[in-house]
């Protein structure tokens, strides 16, 4: 059975407490993976030798990726 929007929704904030503990500089939101939704991870390097991110949180998958250094930019003017 897939996983919905919903359960990956129910286990983003979990997701993303354990992931920035890990790595404090990571984006997290929710992603697809096929039919799946996943927590997807976004990351600015590879992590440190030792440092593992969680492969799936409360049966919700966890993918990270490589981004490289994101930077928000304002819209006002």
């Amino acid at each position: 059975m897939a996983v919905s929007h919903a359960q990956a929704k129910a286990v983003l904030n979990r997701a993303n407490d354990q992931v920035r503990a890990i790595a404090p500089g990571a984006s997290v939101g929710i992603g697809r993976d096929g039919d799946d939704f996943v927590i997807k991870v976004l990351l600015d390097d590879e992590l440190d030798a030792g440092l593992k991110l969680p492969t799936n949180v409360d049966g919700v998958s966890v993918v990270a990726q490589i981004a490289g250094r994101t930077i928000a930019h304002s819209t006002s003017h």
